[in-house]
Protein backbone atom coordinates (compact mmCIF):
# COMPACT_ATOMS: atom_id res chain seq x y z
CA UNK A 1 0.00 0.00 0.00
CA UNK A 2 1.23 3.05 -0.83
CA UNK A 3 0.76 5.67 2.43
CA UNK A 4 2.37 8.78 1.42
CA UNK A 5 0.45 8.30 -1.88
CA UNK A 6 -3.27 8.32 0.23
CA UNK A 7 -1.94 10.81 2.57
CA UNK A 8 -1.20 13.34 0.05
CA UNK A 9 -4.02 12.37 -2.00
CA UNK A 10 -6.68 13.09 0.99
CA UNK A 11 -4.35 16.61 2.22
CA UNK A 12 -5.09 17.78 -1.41
CA UNK A 13 -8.93 17.01 -0.91
CA UNK A 14 -9.03 15.18 -3.52
CA UNK A 15 -11.39 11.73 -3.98
CA UNK A 16 -10.51 8.19 -5.56
CA UNK A 17 -12.77 9.34 -8.30
CA UNK A 18 -10.93 12.59 -8.91
CA UNK A 19 -7.58 10.41 -9.52
CA UNK A 20 -9.09 7.85 -11.41
CA UNK A 21 -10.40 10.70 -14.05
CA UNK A 22 -7.16 11.96 -14.18
CA UNK A 23 -5.48 8.40 -15.46
CA UNK A 24 -8.10 7.51 -16.97
CA UNK A 25 -8.89 4.32 -15.35
CA UNK A 26 -12.19 3.33 -13.31
CA UNK A 27 -12.01 4.13 -9.75
CA UNK A 28 -11.90 0.52 -8.74
CA UNK A 29 -8.29 0.20 -10.53
CA UNK A 30 -6.98 3.24 -9.28
CA UNK A 31 -7.95 2.17 -5.93
CA UNK A 32 -5.95 -1.26 -6.76
CA UNK A 33 -3.38 1.08 -8.06
CA UNK A 34 -3.32 3.24 -4.90
CA UNK A 35 -3.01 -0.07 -2.67
CA UNK A 36 -0.40 -1.83 -4.67
CA UNK A 37 -2.62 -4.82 -6.09
CA UNK A 38 -2.27 -3.26 -9.86
CA UNK A 39 1.03 -1.88 -11.17
CA UNK A 40 1.04 2.04 -11.91
CA UNK A 41 2.73 2.85 -15.39
CA UNK A 42 5.45 5.59 -15.73
CA UNK A 43 3.38 7.77 -17.08
CA UNK A 44 0.76 7.65 -14.63
CA UNK A 45 2.83 7.88 -11.46
CA UNK A 46 3.93 11.18 -13.29
CA UNK A 47 0.87 12.56 -14.01
CA UNK A 48 -0.15 11.71 -10.31
CA UNK A 49 2.90 12.99 -8.77
CA UNK A 50 2.22 16.29 -11.11
CA UNK A 51 -0.95 16.58 -9.51
CA UNK A 52 0.23 15.91 -5.93
CA UNK A 53 3.09 18.12 -6.23
CA UNK A 54 5.14 15.57 -5.20
CA UNK A 55 7.57 13.27 -6.14
CA UNK A 56 7.04 10.08 -7.84
CA UNK A 57 9.81 8.60 -5.26
CA UNK A 58 7.98 9.54 -2.51
CA UNK A 59 4.50 9.76 -3.50
CA UNK A 60 5.06 5.61 -4.75
CA UNK A 61 7.19 4.72 -1.70
CA UNK A 62 6.24 1.79 0.50
CA UNK A 63 8.47 2.79 3.60
CA UNK A 64 7.19 5.21 5.36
Amino acid sequence: MYKNLELVRKIAGLTINDMSILISKTPATYYKKEIGKVATTVKEAIIISRKLNNTVEYLFSEFE
